[in-house]
């Protein structure tokens, strides 16, 4: 026997036709066709087809729904060295026009329903109706009128939109069906089985469901559109016809077994892909009658159907993620960092695929076709890549898992957003049973933000929108509450996927007038203003921050509110009062003139004697760095510090794991992440199989993991590094309290479970507040506790209170035996090499503005302690590394003594990279209100978030940076003693000696594009 691919792919059909001539080849409708008869009508059909004197790999339309003659009009091509051109027959005509003049398509195969569709254009045109074709073939149709053309044969065009919308015409050859239905590895249907077809046909996936069966021996089983799209009808289908195998998009499997949780139950083989398969999907599949195998495929068209795939299993549910598992035969997945080199198992890049299914490239776009479709010698030397735009990695176990797409990552008020994530755990609350996040863009007129969406389908009536969005907001306090919108089901495109184009458009034009009241009633003022603000209504009893309300809304609440209605307010009153109702009480009572109190010192007193209670169990102390242990457990490890904290970690020989608690809703969100840190900072980490990305939240009480888990790690874990914190510089103390004071308190704990372990909590030298100014101190030694200088706290940031919160819980800690060890960094401008600093930090914002502005304030005494971040993770890793550090507090700043640097340096040191004259110094006043004035213009001022802190008055008729003033020195004896056998960290440069590098890299932030 002929091997496949040497046959050819219409050899291969007619010799599974003739094999199988008395089997069952297709049901539809109430019609059965055996294989003979199928042959024989495409036979017959090719003829005329040949008839018509096309040439070699001539594509030919064919307008006809999903169904027998659709399947015929295929075949007919194939015999006759056609390329099949499938067209979805809900298009309207000049859609389709388009699409057959690209590709200069002469020829149309349509059926009765269509044939007069395109008649006023040029195209000649058969209509097939399968009723009036031979069952038997013709004495002049000959088998040799079976042409078999080449191995590299081009037969099908597909059309797929992409990013652009613009369809891009995907030229499959024979070849990558041959190894995709013939594949060793992968064999979704046996002899004799039936596989549903529903796919449209314009999806490449219909050629797995017809093709592939017949070249399996299998019988196919046309759906009817409606039967696919009603969930009650496709489960009767199943069981009725008795259907094996069926392909179902993620969209479409939600909606069906959400409705019929046992749809599934009597089905062999069920596919999914095309979307992300959530794990909350998979196990409503698998633990409610649950198929035999249900299979994860990936693969783009470009890629001949699927190139990976991956049997789900309840292990998977219960990690979190599914994988996208492994190359089927014949397949290559490489995957690459942006220079199109190679990544190691763990790091995330985009997937390149190669092999026999890759595609011919585009029809008629050469370049398109060489940006995508490359050679890579060093990687692959089987022919051409596919550049995929999809992100992924290899797991420790050998699995592809799937991250994201490059182009679905939108920006919203200066923050990143991956919309999967928003979805996933949207989907993760239990509430609903499909989502879709899309970003609304705001007009070029409007003043509103951009508004990050959601569609939601809800589990029941009786769910709405505010017990869903309480729900996210436990799960997921680090990323966006989107603005929800309940809907009964989520638009499909013609391929079952999620139509995200058609939720754009639609919300786009409806989603103000439809959130705003009614056009009749009148608004008040601040319902005026809460619209403008927030972009939407908010109800009278609506939470502001429940309702996807941050800072930045916030903080441009305060300033609405003194511009239209006259009235300052401070932040922590938003915060107190979060709602219209008790924000028009406020309003109305600071009016009559009556004077509000913020109690928010009572609030944090009462948390100071936290951790009292806490006890040292029994055991010692194991030295993390020796070779038996050795394995980290590190917080925050996202952040500025942390990442390099984690790079550095991995690096050391004597660290044979770190597990990096991250707020995620499963493993591979956190990973990403992770990743997503590591390319914020420029940073390419070695042996990133050291790292284990743990989702969690640190304001739990077992951390947000199960108790299993918990005592697991409290038992595995050698040493914590606590650099996990929430900060924001205008948030008041509560909203950081879970995080940076239970956080604190959960982790200590934490070192205290199964066995004794050494935990190391980064502090900061802003936990005394403005005791310069307020106490008249001139010195702090290292070992002295911050609740020695309550009374400066009350004037600070709700941030630096709750540091400070937490430092005076260490202490408590420590006061009982506990073996913590506190580490104080000064202000972190950046790497001492490179010069990367945090593009979201103070002085990054603050450089920036008074450069654009050509001011800056008049601080003449104000200084802080700043040090570079590469200095801070040597120092404290230093320490961390050495016997009896525990119990005591280390000032991470300079050694040399001249840590402390006036601001007004910082600002000399920018006015000289700059022309003469382009900064001016100006009084405070003056440049908080200049600033006011420019961020009125600017929506996108960097500090616009801060404004509350630079204006608002707190003592003295000063604001809390003017505070800031008298900064006393900061003691460093014990981190002298500590660091001075390392002649690295006592010979690090100064900062003075690195401020042109910092202040070139501030300066790159003008450019930056925060939009």
């Amino acid at each position: 026997m002929e091997p496949p691919q040497e046959i050819g792919l219409a050899g291969l059909l007619a010799r599974q036709f003739e094999r199988f001539a008395s089997s069952l080849a297709v049901k539809d409708d109430g019609s059965q066709f055996t294989y003979a008869q199928v042959h024989a009508k495409a036979l017959n059909l090719a003829y005329q087809i040949q008839c018509q004197q096309i040439g070699a790999e001539r594509p030919i339309g064919i307008l006809s729904p999903r169904g027998i003659n659709h399947i015929v009009s295929q075949i007919a091509v194939i015999y006759a060295g056609g390329t099949c051109v499938p067209l979805d027959v809900n298009q309207p005509d000049r859609h389709l026009v388009d699409l057959l003049k690209n590709i200069n398509i002469t020829l149309l195969l349509t059926d009765q329903g269509n044939s007069d569709r395109l008649k006023g254009y040029e195209f000649q045109q058969i209509m097939v109706d399968h009723r009036s074709l031979p069952t038997q073939v013709c004495e002049k149709v000959k088998e040799g009128a079976i042409d078999r053309p080449q191995v590299q044969y081009r037969s099908h065009i597909f059309h797929t939109s992409g990013s652009t919308g613009r369809p891009k015409p995907v030229q499959v050859l024979a070849s990558g069906i041959i190894n995709y239905c013939l594949n060793e590895t992968f064999v979704p249907i046996q002899q004799g089985q039936r596989f549903g077809h529903l796919s449209n046909v314009t999806f490449d996936v219909s050629i797995m469901e017809t093709l592939g069966s017949f070249l399996r021996g299998a019988t196919v089983v046309v759906l009817d559109r409606d039967t696919v799209l009603n969930p009650a009808q496709l489960a009767k289908c199943i069981r009725d016809d008795m259907i094996d195998v069926l392909w179902q998009t993620p969209a479409l499997l939600a909606a069906t077994i959400n409705a019929y949780p046992q749809a599934y139950t009597t089905v062999d083989t069920l596919l999914t892909g095309g979307e992300v398969v959530t794990a909350q999907l998979a196990r409503k599949i698998l633990e409610h009658g649950p198929p035999k195998r249900l299979l994860n495929l990936y693969g783009p068209t470009e890629c001949t159907m699927f190139s990976t795939f991956h049997s789900i299993s309840i292990e998977d549910v219960e990690r979190g993620s599914i994988p996208i598992g492994q190359p089927m035969d014949g397949y290559n997945v490489i995957v690459v960092d942006e220079g199109l080199s190679a990544l190691p198992c763990g790091e995330v890049g985009e997937l390149l695929i190669g092999g026999k299914g890759v595609a011919g490239g585009y029809f008629g776009e050469l370049e398109k076709t060489s940006s995508t479709f490359i050679e890579l010698p060093h990687l692959w030397s089987g022919g051409r890549v596919y550049r995929t735009g999809d992100l992924g990695r290899w797991s420790l176990a050998g699995l592809l898992e799937f991250v994201g797409r490059r182009d679905n990552q939108v920006k919203i008020r200066g923050q990143r957003i991956e919309l999967e994530a928003i979805e996933s755990i949207l989907v993760a609350t239990g509430l609903v049973t499909a989502a879709a996040a899309v970003k609304i863009a705001a007009s070029s007129t409007s003043q509103r933000d951009s508004l990050l969406l959601a569609c939601v389908v809800p589990i029941s009536d009786d769910v709405t929108a505010s017990t869903i969005t309480q729900t996210y907001v436990k799960l997921a306090t680090h990323l966006m509450v989107p603005h929800l919108e309940i809907v009964d089901r989520l638009p499909l495109t013609n391929t079952h996927k999620i139509d995200r184009e058609t939720l754009v458009e639609r919300y786009s034009q409806q989603i103000v007038p439809k959130m705003a009241l009614n056009s009749h009633e009148r608004l008040s003022p601040i319902q005026e203003i809460l619209l403008d603000v927030f972009g939407f209504h908010i109800g009278a009893d609506d939470n502001f921050f429940l309702m996807g309300g941050s800072s930045l809304h916030a903080a441009r609440l305060v300033t609405r509110v003194k511009d239209v209605l006259g009235v300052q307010l401070r932040i922590a009153m938003i915060y107190e009062r979060p709602t219209l109702r008790e924000l028009n009480e406020l309003i109305g009572s600071l009016r009559k003139g009556e004077r509000w109190t913020e109690n928010t010192a009572a609030f944090w007193g009462q948390d100071l004697d936290l951790g009292k209670d806490l006890q040292p169990m029994p055991g010692t102390i194991p030295d993390w760095t020796i070779e038996s242990e050795g394995r980290v457990f590190l917080t925050g490890g996202t952040g500025f510090i942390g990442i390099f904290l984690l790079e550095e970690l991995l690096l050391r020989p004597n660290v044979q794991r770190v597990a990096c608690l991250v707020r995620a809703t499963d493993e591979l969100e956190a990973m990403k992440r992770i990743i997503a840190a590591f390319e914020r900072y420029a940073l390419r980490p070695h042996h990133i199989e050291k790292l284990w990305a743990i989702p969690g939240d640190l304001s739990e009480r077992h951390l947000g993991l199960s108790n299993e888990r918990f005592m697991y790690f409290a038992e595995w874990t050698s040493v914590i590094f606590h650099l996990g914190a929430r900060v924001n510089w205008i948030e008041p103390y509560e909203p950081h309290r879970q995080a940076n004071v239970l956080g604190l308190l959960n982790m200590v704990r934490f070192a205290n479970t199964k066995r004794p372990k050494a935990i190391h909590h980064l502090s900061s030298t802003s936990v005394y507040g403005p005791v310069g100014y307020v106490s008249g101190a001139t010195y702090i030694a290292e070992d002295k506790t911050p609740k020695a200088y309550l009374e400066a706290l009350k004037y600070d940031t709700g941030y630096s209170q709750s540091k400070s919160v937490a430092e005076v819980i260490a202490w408590n800690a420590i006061a009982n035996g506990l073996a913590v060890t506190i580490h104080r960094p000064g202000f972190v401008l950046g790497h001492s090499q490179t010069g990367v600093g945090n593009s979201d930090d103070f002085f990054s914002r603050l450089i920036p503005s008074c450069v654009r502005l050509g001011q800056y304030p008049e601080l003449s005494e104000h200084r802080d302690a700043f040090v570079s971040v590469d200095f801070v993770v040597m120092a404290l890793l230093q320490i961390a590394s050495s016997q009896g550090s525990a119990g005591r507090a280390y000032n991470l700043i300079e050694p040399h003594g001249d840590a402390m640097i006036p601001v007004s340096e910082i600002f000399q040191s920018v006015n000289e990279a700059l022309p003469r004259g382009s900064l001016t110094e100006v009084p405070y006043g003056e440049w908080v209100k200049n600033c006011q004035l420019q961020s009125h213009t600017d929506a996108q001022h960097l500090l616009r978030p801060l404004l509350p802190m630079l204006e608002e008055t707190v003592l003295d008729n000063k604001t809390r940076w003017e505070l800031q003033s008298r900064m006393p020195i900061l003691g460093t004896d014990n981190s002298w003693n500590a660091l001075r056998e390392n002649p690295d960290l006592m010979c690090f440069p100064t900062i003075r000696s690195l401020l042109p590098k910092y202040v070139r890299q501030w300066l790159v932030n003008i450019s930056t594009d925060l939009t």
